[in-house]
């Protein structure tokens, strides 16, 4: 027995005992809103396609983006907006076996962060910074091994330049599993 048969490999293929019937692949659709009060509006959509190995470990690429933004403009404070685009989540699927599938996971997503500040008319302090940025995703699916899945999730990007970029949405996705 190898480490990659650990990682990778069910149990019952170490030991010939045949494939296992748990669902792998999965393509499907997400959306989710804000669940703190940090900014005004709080909206991500991603289509997602992602792969589960028998021993729960899972790779999750999300084409899609999360942002969020304050709209109004008082003088003295500041009016931010912030933007994550394709986030790359390696999760781990507890239970992955079970009709309920808890899991936690990590990744990368590209980021990017404007603030302005205004001081008076036509005088502003402008802040920006882009690059990649870690969040972490905890949720629980309902049926993970049959054709058609449920997930509740939750995505807390942070902005590793400047923390009133991190952002905490909280979504609903479903997909096609085979």
């Amino acid at each position: 027995i190898t480490f990659d048969d650990v990682l990778f490999n069910s149990p019952r293929d170490i030991y010939g005992r045949g494939k296992s019937d748990k669902k792998h692949y999965s393509i499907g659709i997400s959306y989710g809103e804000g669940i703190d009060n940090k900014f005004d509006s709080t909206r991500g959509i991603a289509l997602y396609i992602q792969h589960v190995w028998d021993s729960g470990f899972g790779f999750q690429i999300n084409l899609g983006a999360y942002g969020g933004g304050t709209e109004g403009i008082d003088y003295g404070y500041p009016d931010i907006d912030v933007t994550y685009v394709l986030p790359v989540i390696i999760n781990y699927h507890f239970f992955s076996q079970d009709i309920l599938t808890p899991f936690l996971g990590a990744g990368l997503s590209y980021g990017h962060y404007q603030s302005y500040k205004y001081i008076s008319f036509a005088h502003y302090e402008e802040k920006t910074a882009s690059g990649l940025a870690p969040l972490v995703n905890a949720g629980i699916s309902v049926g993970a091994n049959s054709p058609m899945q449920l997930t509740l999730d939750v995505k807390y990007f942070v902005n590793p330049a400047i923390s009133k970029g991190n952002l905490l949405i909280g979504g609903i996705s479903t997909s096609i599993n085979w």
